[in-house]
């Protein structure tokens, strides 16, 4: 099954596998974060096929994620990362907050409780949460677990052990995407995986072993050739050094590829990657396709896909693969 959009696609089965793929790798359980309307891919679509393949526990940001979430899938649990927030409406569509700090204590129904034990973001510090409070669940975040040697990812674990001890007998969640992959000790009750189950390398110490789930390809609309010294795109950025054929694609930073792959970015055309050539415009994009075989009006460009991935996108734009993926969007 997958989602059309123009020019992006999702593989839905793709994303299914992924998060069997995680379940299989823990004794407990295994949540989906779907917050950001499941990382830009839409939660109407992945939600659902993610409780198909067995998931019963969702994680999203915001109570009005939650209250859409609840408008499609009446039977599961879902938790609210950003607190009790709304409180009318997490008690009218079931919805479990976590609490963060003391601006969540007027919250009295069931409740997930948020530890902080390096991250320094969001949760109360270890022994600040108040005795009578009477969490259904216990949390903390990693924060450097997509490096597998840094000495904070053992030293959170440390603390929340400790944390665990003190609230024995309810579920525990502590392993985000990477964490998973950082082995056993980390999994507790409960995985809470976001980025991996969309395709994005959890371990970049190791190959991706995530099936890919997002692909952009998007139309040429014109080819040209230019001499050499003539240049390309706004500020004129990009100067020819040869005879040069190139190639515009429909596509640009109000579709969300971010205007930092402008003179680092590249695309696929016939399996052949082709650089871009000046700068990321707001609908379209120039390739360099000298190099490439014949090119024609029409044709499909590979931005993401099988030959280039979110995370090679991420590495030329200079960020990571969770905002590429949550910028891409759809047009109106």
């Amino acid at each position: 099954m997958r989602i059309k959009v123009p020019g992006v696609s999702a593989n839905i089965s793709a994303l299914a596998a992924n998060w069997r793929l995680l379940k299989s790798m823990t004794a407990g359980d295994c949540a989906a974060v779907v917050k950001a309307n499941a990382y830009g891919l839409g939660i109407d679509t992945v939600a659902p096929a993610l409780a198909s393949a067995g998931c019963r526990t969702f994680f999203v940001a915001h109570t009005q994620e939650g209250v859409k979430l609840r408008e499609r899938l009446r039977d599961v649990t879902i938790i609210v990362l950003h607190g009790a927030h709304e409180p009318k409406l997490l008690k009218e569509f079931n919805l479990i907050p976590c609490l963060n700090g003391p601006q969540d204590l007027h919250w009295s129904g069931p409740a997930w409780l948020h530890v902080d034990t390096g991250m320094n973001r969001l949760g109360f510090a270890f022994g600040e949460a108040p005795e009578s409070l009477k969490p259904i669940g216990i949390m903390s975040h990693l924060a450097c677990s997509d490096e597998r040697e840094h000495h904070m990812n053992v030293e959170q674990l440390k603390k929340f052990r400790a944390v665990r001890a003190h609230y024995a007998g309810i579920p525990a969640s502590f392993a985000n995407s990477s964490g998973v992959f950082l082995g056993p000790h980390y999994h507790f009750d409960l995985l809470r995986p976001g980025v991996a189950l969309y395709g994005v390398n959890p371990s970049p110490w190791q190959d991706n072993p995530m099936q890919r789930v997002v692909s952009v390809q998007v139309p040429v609309l014109q080819t040209h050739t230019i001499q050499a010294g003539e240049t390309v795109g706004y500020s004129a950025t990009w100067m020819a050094e040869r005879t040069t054929k190139l190639a515009t694609i429909e596509c640009g930073y109000a579709d969300g590829l971010l205007r930092s792959l402008s003179g680092r970015g590249f695309a696929a055309l016939h399996g052949v990657t082709v650089p871009f050539a000046g700068r990321v415009s707001m609908d379209t994009i120039v390739l360099d396709v000298t190099d490439a075989p014949p090119v024609h009006v029409g044709d499909t460009a590979e931005l993401i896909g099988e030959h280039i991935s979110v995370d090679d996108v991420a590495t030329a734009a200079g960020t990571i693969g969770y905002e590429v993926l949550t910028s891409l969007k759809v047009r109106d």
